[in-house]
């Protein structure tokens, strides 16, 4: 801002122009997250900047942003295929700043015209969560593609497909192509109703050989304590 009584030159006047309009232009600016709305998908968010406070003329003082409240956050996917995070207070993210106002696109969803000549304003923003400074970096990065939910529950897709996690859920079919290894117990709560085609040998160190009929009449053959078929 110009103060009054001061004569400049008009680069002088232009550079203080471009540096005021410099300074209320948002197009990327770092924030963390201060409240999380996962029903609507938004967070709330404070911008890690403070800004220099030029109205006092006989010093300078330094002013936080206002909390951005009920901004979008960035949600990974296409078509009907995504992918979610547990987002949580305290976590940094990047806020991008849109060329015009988005209120009448996030209601409806469609290309509008805006309701205010907004540009790039700190109230249509989009959060783009997962930025880390030198003090909270992401520790045990991984060189391969890693879906990781905290240091005992994580996969690994590398030269291996690795998974660490106290539970492992399939709720639906798995087919097995080639051989299958299982290092600890194997519990079956459920009926067996498939039959079972062994094309190789299969040992197990301990159990029984031998055969029996169950109470629906079909035979199960078990093999060193593994069954083999059922007919």
């Amino acid at each position: 801002m110009l103060k009054p009584n001061t004569k400049k030159s008009f680069s002088e006047a232009l550079s203080a122009w471009f540096s005021s309009f410099s300074d209320s232009f948002n197009a990327v600016k770092v924030g963390k997250i201060v409240g999380v709305d996962t029903s609507n998908q938004t967070v709330d968010v404070q911008v890690l900047h403070k800004r220099i406070d030029e109205n006092n003329f006989f010093k300078k003082e330094l002013r936080e942003y206002p909390v951005l409240q009920g901004v979008p956050f960035v949600v990974l996917g296409g078509g009907t295929s995504s992918i979610t995070f547990p987002i949580s207070v305290g976590d940094n993210c990047l806020l991008l700043f849109c060329d015009y106002e988005i209120d009448r696109w996030w209601d409806s969803g469609e290309a509008q015209p805006s309701n205010y000549q907004r540009r790039h304003d700190i109230s249509d923003a989009f959060a783009l969560i997962g930025v880390h400074s030198m003090v909270d970096l992401l520790q045990g990065y991984s060189q391969y593609v890693q879906l990781k939910y905290n240091d005992s529950s994580t996969i690994t897709v590398g030269e291996s497909i690795d998974i660490t996690n106290k539970t492992t859920n399939i709720s639906e079919d798995a087919n097995i192509g080639k051989d299958l290894t299982v290092g600890k117990d194997v519990t079956v709560t459920g009926n067996v109703t498939a039959n079972l085609l062994i094309t190789g040998q299969l040992h197990s160190t301990l159990g029984a050989t031998g055969s029996f009929s169950t109470s629906d009449n079909k035979t199960v053959t078990v093999v060193d304590g593994i069954i083999t078929s059922i007919s």
